[in-house]
């Protein structure tokens, strides 16, 4: 561990960068923003981004669940709320850089998302128990 950190962490990946030939994965990349990191903390962000929490999701919580649960146990994590907890404190660190810039647009944004994850994270936590 180098620094209290587990991994060298992507810290961005999602759908959108993930690379598939047909339905087999082939690759990662876009990997500029890797950089030493958690477990917790790097999943978290994947189920988030592939999983799709976001207020603007299509997905109710019930199938948000069952894939947080399916990231969690492909990966060989075991606590889906350690996930959830952490994409909520992202989501409320990124408002408070945003505030702390004095950046208007990213403001509104953010606080509107971290409202409605505030609601969302409590009907997942409620069905990941």
């Amino acid at each position: 561990m180098a620094q209290g950190h587990e991994i060298v962490a992507h810290n961005e990946l999602g759908p959108h960068n993930t690379i598939f030939h047909g339905e087999h994965l082939v690759g990662f990349i876009d990997w500029d923003d890797a950089a030493p990191g958690t477990r917790v903390r790097d999943l978290a962000n994947a189920v988030y981004n592939y999983v799709d929490v976001s207020q603007w999701s299509n997905q109710e919580a019930n199938e948000q669940a069952r894939l947080i649960l399916l990231m969690g146990a492909a990966y060989g994590w075991h606590d889906p709320l350690a996930s959830v907890n952490d994409f909520e404190a992202d989501l409320q660190q990124a408002l408070r850089n945003h505030e702390q810039a004095g950046r208007v647009d990213g403001i509104a944004i953010f606080a509107q998302e971290v409202t409605w994850m505030r609601q969302r994270t409590h009907e997942l936590r409620r069905l990941l128990r």
